[in-house]
């Protein structure tokens, strides 16, 4: 084992256990009973140190890029975790996804387009694929993501498409200088999601809020996130 990689390892046995102290912390806290998950953004993140995660009880592992995820899908990294796809995602690159043998639940839906190819690439697979709908809380241009006067509409149609399962919302709030910022796109989305999950998702039995990254996962935990995206926090600064 090289220095590196052991020094790798050492950082997120330590990282982990603070995140999850942290997450009971809060939910002592607040009174909160809901099981919140973990999923590691691996993004850079060697194969051995996917592994090696998942062997200290790390169960969901998160991608942004296809290739990456492919070349780790190879290397057996994901092997006994939920693996997800959280970054933008083009349509030429769904195939790849609808390929493997195992669910993907890809978080970042953000357009008729793309539900479209998901549909045909996972029908041709005879598979479901489950997805959560981007949001955009911040109306900025430059991200992807359903507005949120949109997004109801949305899930109307997407609801149509027999191969496609929707779960719940993704939230990619802006970036904010200062952490209490946060609050107010983490209460929008909460709010929105809340509306969402009685209206359109009732007959899912516990709906999805992906909300909340390294700086700032206790405070979405707060606002109702279900599952929380730390990457840095977990791994170190990426490479």
């Amino acid at each position: 084992m090289t220095e590196r990689l052991s020094s790798d390892m050492a950082r997120f046995s330590e990282n982990f256990k603070r995140i999850n102290d942290t997450i009971g912390e809060t939910k002592a806290r607040l009174g909160i009973t809901r099981e919140i998950t973990v999923m590691g953004a691996t993004k850079t993140v060697s194969s051995e140190i996917v592994k090696y995660a998942h062997s200290l009880g790390l169960t969901d592992a998160g991608e942004n890029r296809v290739q990456e995820l492919n070349e780790k899908y190879a290397d057996g990294a994901y092997d006994g975790m939920n693996l997800h796809f959280v970054g933008r995602l083009q349509t030429n690159k769904v195939k790849y996804l609808a390929e493997k043998n195992c669910e993907i639940l890809i978080q970042s839906l953000d357009s008729i387009s793309l539900a479209k190819e998901i549909e045909k690439r996972f029908g041709a697979q005879n598979k479901i694929c489950p997805v959560l709908v981007e949001l955009n809380s911040g109306t900025e241009e430059a991200k992807g993501g359903v507005s949120a006067e949109e997004i109801g509409d949305f899930f109307d149609l997407i609801s149509e498409y027999k191969h496609i399962k929707p779960m719940g919302i993704m939230n990619v709030a802006p970036f904010c200088q200062k952490k209490d910022d946060y609050r107010k796109y983490f209460d929008k989305t909460f709010q929105i999601f809340i509306d969402i999950s009685a209206k359109k998702l009732h007959n899912i039995c516990r709906p999805i809020l992906s909300m909340g990254m390294s700086d700032n996962y206790d405070l979405a935990i707060e606002y109702g996130a279900t599952l929380v995206r730390p990457g840095r926090a977990l791994f170190g600064d990426r490479v």
